[in-house]
């Protein structure tokens, strides 16, 4: 989502997400890929504010989201980072089915 490496998220201001999102939302939106994978929420919820044209939280839950860009699907899944400790190896995994099985129906 930015051009440069970093420890954390919260190392990274408001504008260079805001840029970001607007970069990944131009891309989506010339190409028109089937499905778009957002791996983390943090990462997606400064996408979603793009969509929104809002500041304003969004309903959230990981898997397929309700709202769309252009024409492409848009996932979430939980971070792999092993910073996401919240969510075991195996949850992870179930997410990533899911991830298949949304792509083989549209495939």
């Amino acid at each position: 989502m930015v051009h440069r490496p970093s420890r954390s998220t919260t190392d990274i201001p408001t504008n260079e997400w805001q840029k970001g999102a607007e970069t990944i939302h131009t891309k989506i939106i010339t190409y028109h890929p089937k499905i778009v994978c957002f791996v983390g929420k943090g990462i997606y919820t400064h996408f979603a504010k793009i969509l929104a044209k809002s500041d304003r939280n969004q309903t959230f839950t990981f898997g397929l989201q309700e709202i769309k860009c252009g024409s492409s699907l848009l996932f979430v899944m939980p971070s792999t980072s092993g910073r996401a400790a919240g969510y075991s190896r195996q949850a992870k995994m179930g997410y990533f089915r899911m991830l298949a099985d949304e792509l083989a129906k549209i495939s």
